[in-house]
């Protein structure tokens, strides 16, 4: 599985991540939408599309920054974008948008953010597993 992922072309990891994140925007609409009405529909949305903004931002650093130099930097510049879009896109709309932040806004962003640390992190490491030599290869 690693060699397969690693060998995928960066619109392909995103293309799966955008995947995953829909199916999950899927199965949390009707329980968003039965919740709080079409306040909850638009917060889960929102939420959805905060997280994967900041993780195909992430995966792209992770990207442009692979190599055994600067692996290091495209993994915390990544985790950077990956944390502090969502974190700061939240306060805003919190204090900004009071609605989104009674239906549920939070809440939605924690399930979307978790799942696509989980998806993120999955791809970036085939990635830079597939830079690495294994042991055989010598």
């Amino acid at each position: 599985m690693w060699i397969y992922l690693g060998r995928l072309s960066f619109a392909a990891r995103a293309g799966i991540l955008g995947g995953c994140v829909a199916l999950a925007w899927a199965a949390t609409m009707p329980l968003a939408y039965w919740s709080a009405g079409a306040a909850g529909a638009q917060a889960a949305s929102v939420a959805a599309g905060v997280c994967f903004a900041g993780t195909i931002l992430a995966l792209a650093t992770t990207e442009m920054l692979s190599g055994p130099l600067r692996a290091l930097y495209g993994v915390l510049l990544g985790m950077f974008a990956r944390t502090g879009l969502p974190l700061v896109a939240t306060l805003v709309i919190y204090f900004k948008v009071p609605a989104l932040a009674d239906a549920g806004l939070v809440v939605y962003l924690l399930v979307f953010y978790f799942l696509t640390l989980v998806v993120e992190t999955v791809l970036a490491i085939s990635c830079l597993r597939q830079e690495q030599p294994s042991p055989g290869d010598t």
